[in-house]
């Protein structure tokens, strides 16, 4: 399902993908990167990924 959305994207010219979660080791498989640490309104820190979408 990821690689139909970021295929989706990069047909509409979108180049790269953002997303904040706690579930990092699945992201990370799906082919993710780290790209940083979010503090959210609450307080909480997640961690942002990072990936470039494909044709």
């Amino acid at each position: 399902m990821l690689d139909f959305v970021c295929k989706d994207l990069a047909e509409k010219g979108i180049k790269d993908v953002y997303l904040i979660t706690t579930h990092t080791s699945f992201y990370e498989k799906c082919g993710f990167d780290y790209y940083c640490d979010i503090e959210e309104n609450d307080g909480n820190i997640v961690r942002g990924y990072h990936r470039k979408t494909y044709l």
